[in-house]
């Protein structure tokens, strides 16, 4: 059993998904729907993560369950919107491949 897992909830060609590795997608026709999926999913295991993202994969919301928080580096970076897109296109990669 698994007792961390990532969901993340990102669009699609047929709607909102929602993803883990190890899972078969989900697809719902909003967005709400899918966010309400993934939470749920998330707190029935002992610690885990959602990850919400917009229809272009950058991250607009998080959720953690169970799992320590991880602190901002405090001098903030003028590159951290390009690390965050280039993250969000490995992220998405990598889930279209799962499918």
């Amino acid at each position: 059993m698994t007792l961390s897992q990532t969901w993340h909830v990102l669009r699609t060609d047929a709607g909102w998904a929602v993803k883990a590795e190890g899972h078969a997608s989900r697809v719902y026709r909003t967005k709400k729907a899918a966010i309400e999926d993934a939470r749920r999913s998330v707190l029935s295991l002992p610690a885990g993560q959602m990850v919400v993202h917009r229809a272009d994969g950058t991250v607009s919301q998080r959720l953690t369950h169970g799992l320590p928080r991880v602190r901002k580096h405090p001098i903030p970076s003028s590159r951290a919107g390009d690390i965050e897109m280039a993250v969000a296109r490995v992220v998405m990669d990598r889930l279209r491949a799962m499918a």
